[in-house]
């Protein structure tokens, strides 16, 4: 089925909209490293995304940007737009950011848990520890899974191009083990050293992939998004969203899944984003 998708002339970049909102706070953190966006494409297209930096926030603030502006460049390039085609423009777009940003060197790396809405979908895309959840009537519906060095078939394809996973408590405290010692997801955009061989640039083979999964559902009247970095996940479990977010707005929901955080003391930035459809 073709999606029936329009084109505004310019992307228009927004830091609120009536469907949404988003709320951060670097936390116990001496920086702020989270970036995010709220975009519109078109009349019946947008697009939301929270990038969660490390080692800087140069790659965290390029994405917030760049992203979505290649992702609106593609769809201008098609006439007729069906559901892999969406799928399609939106990984495309993932390896041609982290592509430029080897090629430009800079330095650090972002997560990334992004959500398209089209007229008739939701294209939720997630590439790290930063999770998002789909609920309907106040019961989740989908939850992203995290890209983490322990999981077999990430470490499969890490230790496959030559690195290992250190899955040493007195290094990982968290459980998710560590690439070479080092980075605690293995996806991620950016993490240049992670991404060549001898020089040359790896992409999705590499041990921190920039292949994000994308996953689509049907929308449905009262489907609720939640988007968040790991700084809320480390504190709250996905399960408690439900009962925590029940009977509230956006804004309400985000300045109170924050506080908590906060409350719980989480030692990282948090941000978390709320999107009504």
């Amino acid at each position: 089925m073709s999606e029936k998708i329009k084109l505004y002339p310019f992307i228009q970049f927004k830091t609120s909209l009536d469907n949404a909102y988003i709320k951060s706070d670097i936390g116990q953190r001496k920086s702020m490293e989270d970036c995010h966006v709220m975009a519109i494409l078109g009349p019946n297209l947008r697009f939301y995304g929270i990038f969660d930096g490390h080692c800087g926030d140069k790659v965290s603030t390029y994405v917030a940007k760049e992203l979505p502006l290649t992702i609106f460049t593609k769809f201008a390039e098609i006439s007729v737009i069906n559901q892999q085609q969406i799928i399609k423009i939106i990984q495309d777009s993932f390896l041609e950011i982290d592509y430029d940003i080897f090629n430009q060197k800079i330095n650090g790396g972002t997560t990334a848990i992004c959500a398209l809405i089209s007229p008739y979908h939701i294209f939720l895309i997630n590439l790290g520890d930063s999770r998002g959840i789909i609920l309907n009537h106040n019961v989740i519906s989908f939850i992203t899974k995290d890209h983490l060095p322990i999981n077999h078939y990430e470490q499969q394809r890490i230790i496959e191009s030559g690195h290992i996973v250190n899955t040493d408590s007195r290094i990982n405290p968290k459980g998710t083990g560590r690439i070479d010692s080092t980075l605690s997801v293995s996806r991620a955009l950016g993490d240049n050293r992670f991404k060549h061989l001898k020089g040359t640039y790896t992409g999705v083979s590499s041990p921190v992939s920039p292949f994000a999964d994308i996953h689509v559902h049907s929308r449905k009247k009262a489907d609720k998004i939640i988007l968040a970095c790991d700084g809320l996940w480390d504190v709250i479990r996905t399960k408690e969203i439900p009962h925590l977010i029940l009977n509230k707005d956006n804004f309400t929901i985000c300045h109170h899944l924050l506080k908590l955080a906060m409350k719980r003391k989480s030692t990282d930035n948090v941000s978390v984003m709320s999107i009504s459809l």
